[in-house]
């Protein structure tokens, strides 16, 4: 049995539910900002504490992830996600490899290995 690209495309619109894109925009813009401000909070905490530069760049994307397991695991982190969208998973997939991404930088500008040609 073979559907045309016109009537497979005309199934799936009559199937597939719109999408508010400003309001989901908007969410997620709002639950990113404040898991970012969130994380921004706690790296000023662990400076004030006393953790050096590089403690503080591993406790803080180590302790949201770490609150991020147990809300996931008690099952309250996949209802803020469905609602936030996009929202939950930049912020913290910024904060597991940021450091990661500004020492690839690094180690380029020094030569260390050749930018991939793009």
């Amino acid at each position: 049995m073979s559907i045309s690209n016109s009537d497979y495309s005309k199934m799936t619109d009559k199937t597939s539910p719109n999408s508010p894109v400003v309001p989901n925009c908007i969410r997620a813009f709002l639950f990113g900002g404040g898991i970012c401000l969130f994380a921004q909070v706690l790296n000023t905490l662990f400076e004030k504490i006393g953790l050096n530069a590089d403690e503080v760049k591993l406790a803080t994307p180590s302790t949201v992830i770490i609150i991020t397991a147990i809300l996931t695991g008690i099952g309250v982190f996949d209802k803020i996600a469905r609602y936030a969208g996009a929202g939950t998973i930049v912020p913290l997939y910024h904060l597991r490899s940021n450091s990661g991404t500004r020492d690839i930088y690094s180690a380029r500008r020094h030569r260390c290995f050749p930018s991939p040609d793009l």
